[in-house]
């Protein structure tokens, strides 16, 4: 991967969409959905859902580094996206609580952990990520 410095699931987006060389257009067509969706996803106004980061991780996107904010040791086909979304889903509704945004990296930061912790057990208990992200605020 190229310098992949980019911070925010949206700005990581747009970053992977350039590497490949993709206008928005064409991600939005690979992605099947439309040109504003694309651009409401990289503006982080919308969240894509499994569908389409399935079909972007197929025309080369890095869906592990956009999602999680560093390239994956984790293949996108070895990927459990329901699990990893609800992760993502839960530290978004515990930033909509913070009075302040969190630091940057820090929702990828608890994303990777989490989803590693996941991995390693084999279990998913969104009271457990709550109580863990709890701790931190």
């Amino acid at each position: 991967m190229e310098n992949k410095q980019e911070t925010g699931f949206g700005l990581r987006l747009r970053g992977e969409r350039k590497r490949i060389g993709l206008t928005q257009s064409e991600l939005a067509s690979a992605g099947s959905v439309s040109t504003s969706s694309q651009g409401a996803y990289e503006a982080e106004t919308h969240k894509p859902d499994i569908a389409y980061l399935t079909a972007i991780a197929a025309v080369g996107i890095d869906v592990t580094y956009v999602i999680l904010g560093s390239p994956g040791k984790i293949t996108s086909d070895a990927i459990n996206w329901p699990i990893l979304l609800q992760i993502v889903d839960l530290i978004d509704r515990w930033v909509a609580t913070q009075p302040l945004p969190p630091p940057p990296g820090m929702r990828a930061h608890f994303a990777k952990v989490f989803y590693e912790q996941f991995l390693a057990d084999q279990t998913f208990a969104p009271e457990k990520f709550e109580i863990s992200i709890k701790r931190v605020s």
